[in-house]
């Protein structure tokens, strides 16, 4: 919740078992990380692997995103009550 008690969404996308993305996902994520912004949150990625982590270092999307190493790791990062989604 923000100072004045309104719900900020912070949305962590569990990326691990995640072994394909295309570009039509990785607008999918910008869309949603903009909705959230635009209400006080955000969208967090969690452990990219392989080609997925690879398709983000490509496309520039690593710097964009706020992306961790781990689900554990995003979860301490986004402070309390996050809502996480496992892609796979």
């Amino acid at each position: 919740m923000d100072q004045a008690g309104y719900f900020c969404p912070r949305i962590i996308i569990d990326l691990s078992a995640l072994e394909y993305i295309d570009c039509c996902a990785l607008g999918v994520l910008g869309r949603v990380r903009a909705q959230a912004r635009q209400a006080g949150g955000d969208l967090v990625l969690a452990a990219p692997r392989g080609p997925v982590q690879r398709l983000l270092d490509l496309t520039g999307l690593i710097g964009v995103f706020s992306v961790h190493t781990s689900l554990a790791q995003a979860v301490q990062t986004t402070g309390s009550f996050p809502f996480a989604v496992t892609a796979g």
